[in-house]
């Protein structure tokens, strides 16, 4: 279809190259229907480029659209008061609705208590100030299990002057099990810090804490002119107090 259309093109060109090349009087019949003729090839020409034209915005859009229904990524478009105008699939799967049930809810009713003023002033705002901002909110209320978004919210370009009041696109990145797999990062890293500073038999805190502590002591002291005494205290067979104690108990629970 394309190489038919190039072929017709071409041959249209031609025609009326050599239509403008022949001389024709105005006043004529004859002229008069030359230049009709040069006009309305002329129109076909134009017709067929804004056609070509109309078809290249439409398979445009088509792509756009099958980008933005099965992107990934959540999206969604809220007017000021946080109601959903637009949504992808995605977005429709993150809130367990029905895309067709998504679009005209208030996004805000389905957030944590308290979160929802936290996103209307965030929308309020980008639509005053045109900034993008990052919020971070709880999806569903209780029984409903708790998700952690991180919301990121543009202002949205009008199509028109004339349009609706402006909305905001917002990207919807559930960081729930991120947050989580923080939580437990740093509780571990907690632990390691204690294991590191702290005997793992007694709890109590070992040489290498005594020793950073010694040296706080004395830098402390340098500066604000004073001594430090270290009073060392030798308790004979230390070592073996808790591992008795720790196999007495083991023999213990193994008893009857």
């Amino acid at each position: 279809m394309s190489a038919l259309s190039d072929q017709t093109d071409r041959i249209l060109t031609e025609r009326l190259d050599r239509l403008r090349g022949e001389t024709s009087n105005g006043a004529d019949p004859e002229g008069v229907a030359h230049d009709l003729q040069v006009h309305q090839i002329e129109l076909e020409l134009q017709n067929r480029e804004l056609r070509a034209a109309q078809q290249a915005l439409e398979e445009s859009r088509d792509r756009y659209v099958g980008l933005y229904d099965f992107a990934p990524v959540a999206y969604a478009t809220l007017t000021r008061e946080g109601r959903i105008t637009q949504l992808n699939l995605t977005a429709a799967q993150l809130l367990g609705v029905e895309r067709v049930q998504g679009e005209g809810l208030f996004l805000a009713a389905r957030l944590s208590p308290g979160d929802s003023r936290t996103l209307l002033g965030s929308l309020g705002r980008v639509l005053s100030t045109g900034e993008e901002e990052s919020i971070e909110v709880g999806l569903g209320r209780p029984p409903a299990t708790r998700r952690e978004l991180r919301l990121t919210l543009r202002w949205e370009e009008p199509r028109s002057t004339g349009e609706a009041p402006p909305t905001c696109r917002v990207i919807l990145s559930d960081i729930t099990e991120y947050l989580h797999l923080t939580a437990r990062l740093q509780e571990r890293e907690q632990q390691l810090e204690h294991l590191a500073e702290h005997d793992p038999l007694t709890g109590l805190p070992n040489r290498l804490l005594f020793a950073d502590r010694l040296q706080q002591a004395l830098r402390q002291a340098h500066r604000e002119g004073y001594k430090v005494a270290v009073l060392f205290v030798d308790l004979d067979r230390f070592k073996s107090i808790p591992q008795r104690r720790c196999g007495h108990v083991s023999r213990q629970r193994a008893g009857p």
